[in-house]
């Protein structure tokens, strides 16, 4: 009896081994293909995060260029002032010229950069007509402020750096604040 039993007991471990096979075979295809979607998950959430890191990327870069308006107007102004206090008609037409050459081009490098984020919508409206606005005026003060310079007219020149300087400075220190 004995006998029979290994027997049986063997064909029948045969038979499992048999059917445990393709149980096998299927639980690994089943790995491998919760692998695979994984991957697809993975490689799909960080196609989806470099797109976010470029957009924030694209938002540093147009606050840096309004930034560094701000920080062209700020030095604008200080500059004008020092020289107003200085009496020096002659640097302060050369200093007015390249710095207003500067605040042009850092003007023209925020808008191309709001442009380029903001393509088809900016998401304020009055953030580029503000920055033509205060570049045109800066453009007007400083012609205004080379002839009271040249007339030797310095109190004036004071008052006109005070009075119509400090509004721009606010002007793009709002502007700052919208962008950021």
């Amino acid at each position: 009896m004995t006998g029979l039993n290994r027997e049986q007991v063997r064909t029948e471990m045969n038979r499992l081994r048999l059917n445990i096979a393709p149980r096998l075979v299927l639980c690994f295809a089943l790995i491998i293909v919760s692998m695979l979607a994984g991957d697809v998950i993975v490689l799909w959430q960080f196609h989806i995060v470099q797109t976010q890191a470029e957009r924030l990327n694209e938002y540093d870069q147009e606050l840096v260029t309004v930034l560094r308006v701000h920080s062209d107007m700020l030095k604008f102004r200080d500059t004008l002032e020092s020289l107003a206090n200085a009496r020096n008609s002659e640097r302060l037409k050369a200093e007015t010229q390249s710095m207003n050459e500067a605040f042009a081009e850092d003007t023209r490098r925020a808008k191309s950069a709001l442009l380029a984020v903001h393509s088809d919508n900016v998401s304020d409206p009055t953030i580029l007509p503000t920055l033509a606005v205060v570049q045109s005026n800066l453009q007007s003060e400083t012609a205004s402020v080379i002839d009271l310079a040249e007339a030797n007219d310095w109190n004036a020149l004071q008052v006109r750096l005070a009075n119509q300087l400090r509004p721009l400075e606010f002007s793009i220190a709002a502007l700052v604040e919208r962008v950021d």
